[in-house]
């Protein structure tokens, strides 16, 4: 079994901060990514580890959300 560390931020307006906590540690839950992502108005930092397929498929969870566009 093959893991991955994605490190990554960007820089958006997070209009709901709180409510973007929820999806994300719902998304990485769901997917058992172990982590920490921090948000706030001002954008998104985050260090998530999992296995290559789960990270991958965050990596796509990421790359079609507006926020990250």
């Amino acid at each position: 079994m093959s893991h991955q560390i994605l490190l990554y931020y960007t820089y958006a307006h997070v209009a709901d901060p709180a409510y973007e906590v929820e999806r994300q540690r719902e998304l990485c839950r769901c997917l058992g990514l172990k982590g920490r992502i921090i948000i706030a108005e001002e954008g998104i930092n985050g260090t998530v580890e999992g296995k290559v397929e789960d990270t991958e498929t965050y990596i796509r969870a990421c790359a079609t959300d507006p926020l990250f566009k």
